[in-house]
């Protein structure tokens, strides 16, 4: 695995159970992404953001969100439980649509929905394909060393165990479609965004960096590749183990008790069912509404200052476009 370019850190969220809770960084709660879509007007629009995390972290009363600024400090969103809408289907995600242009002060780097993996890739073949063994990263927060004053998630890397065959059986009973990933997943990662990497060699000794800008270097064969959000994590594969005693080289179980241990399997969903739920009606004709506004500011403006130059776009939005 390549270095990871460090901005793919500031895709993360943390989530909190309350404002005060988030100002302290308190230790408990869930972590979750940034994800932006392309406004259908254009480029010249602004995206639409969205925070995503998962159902269960916001069930479990997690719903605020913080989130890093530029100046080195954090902010915080008071984002309440019914702010969060929840995938149609019942799959463990939820999506918060958050107003955060032009405010660029906030250090936001979304993940542009282009860089989704297609259900097609982990089922196919050729170039694009992606499958079992293929290098992942995760990023989100290690809630024992999360920090307090400023969010700093940590990686976890691994690869592709087991592709979408079968459905995994949640907690809560749900059947859920879901690769299996072979990392580390504990409390906190919850939410956490989950990419797959496969870097290919060029003998035309041309690098691709992950924001789409072309570099022509002499020397060796680079390597090439951008990468793609496999998905979000919503907990790992528990394997429960008696508790008992040794006597007599005989294992003794004590009360039918059992502890859970982490097998070192993630369970991720797909980031087309993160499609399925941002396309639902409602968030389609939401974003269809706001674009439609600021067209009509866009216009006023114009119309009153002609020669004025048009709105800066933000510079932070969709700094991972395809």
């Amino acid at each position: 695995m390549p270095r990871i370019d460090q901005r793919y850190l500031d895709c993360v969220i943390y989530l909190y159970r309350s404002v005060e809770a988030a100002k302290a960084g308190e230790g408990f709660g869930g972590s979750g992404c940034l994800i932006s879509v392309a406004s259908e007007f254009g480029y010249e629009f602004p995206d639409h953001i969205y925070a995503v995390t998962n159902k269960h972290v916001v069930q479990k009363g997690f719903p605020v969100v913080r989130l890093n600024t530029v100046d080195g400090n954090t902010e915080v969103l008071p984002l309440k439980s019914n702010d969060w809408i929840q995938h149609q289907d019942g799959d463990d995600l939820a999506v918060a649509p958050l107003d955060l242009f032009p405010h660029i002060q906030r250090s936001y780097f979304p993940i542009s929905n282009g860089y989704f993996l297609h259900r097609e890739q982990a089922s196919g073949t050729g170039w694009s394909a992606f499958g079992a063994g293929d290098d992942t990263f995760m990023v989100g927060r290690f809630i024992d060393h999360a920090g307090n004053q400023r969010n700093t998630p940590s990686l976890r890397f691994g690869s592709i165990a087991m592709l979408p065959f079968e459905k995994v059986k949640l907690a809560d009973g749900y059947m859920q479609e879901a690769f299996l990933v072979e990392t580390r997943s504990m409390r906190g990662y919850s939410g956490a965004p989950v990419f797959v990497y496969r870097p290919e060699l060029s003998s035309r000794h041309r690098t691709v960096d992950y924001w789409g800008n072309k570099r022509y270097e002499q020397g060796i064969a680079d390597v090439v590749g951008t990468p793609t959000l496999l998905g979000i994590d919503c907990g790992h594969w528990p394997k429960h183990k008696q508790v008992g005693r040794i006597e007599n080289n005989k294992f003794i179980p004590h009360h039918q008790w059992k502890v859970e241990s982490n097998t070192g399997l993630a369970i991720v969903i797909p980031a087309w069912r993160l499609s399925d739920l941002l396309n639902r009606k409602e968030l389609a004709m939401q974003r269809r509404q706001k674009d439609h506004e600021y067209q009509d500011e866009k216009e006023a403006e114009e119309t009153v200052a002609p020669d004025t130059d048009k709105p800066e776009r933000n510079p932070n939005a969709a700094r991972f476009r395809s």
